[in-house]
């Protein structure tokens, strides 16, 4: 989900809300808008009606698959690349495509879920 900022700023604007940071920058259909995840941190931006409205992302294209993805691959790629330093340590070597990165994100996470211990099961 998506929150459009109402007010007239700058692309690429950032708002810090319990130590994440969400940067704010144009979509396809021109609204400032920046991908929040966090539904308490979406509420909390909704709550200044005049600042702030949740919006969902367009669609890329009638055919696709996934209405959720933003319009402005730019912007996306941007939270992932910043996602990915995060995670890693340090941002990806090389050009890789946003499905690589996000199949690279959800593999960790799988790993770090993961429980250490799978029990005693010796012979």
């Amino acid at each position: 989900m998506f929150v459009e900022s109402l007010l007239p700023r700058k692309p690429g604007f950032a708002v810090a809300i319990d130590g994440v940071t969400y940067v704010f920058d144009h979509d396809a259909q021109g609204r400032l808008v920046a991908r929040i995840e966090d539904e308490d941190h979406r509420a909390r931006l909704a709550a200044v009606p005049e600042g702030y409205r949740t919006v969902r992302a367009p669609a890329v294209s009638s055919d696709d698959d996934d209405p959720e993805e933003p319009a402005d691959e730019d912007l996306d790629r941007e939270v992932l690349l910043a996602e990915y330093e995060i995670v890693f340590g340090h941002r990806p070597r090389g050009r890789i495509s946003n499905q690589t990165l996000r199949a690279r994100l959800l593999a960790r996470r799988e790993r770090d879920e993961a429980p250490d211990d799978l029990g005693d099961e010796g012979p």
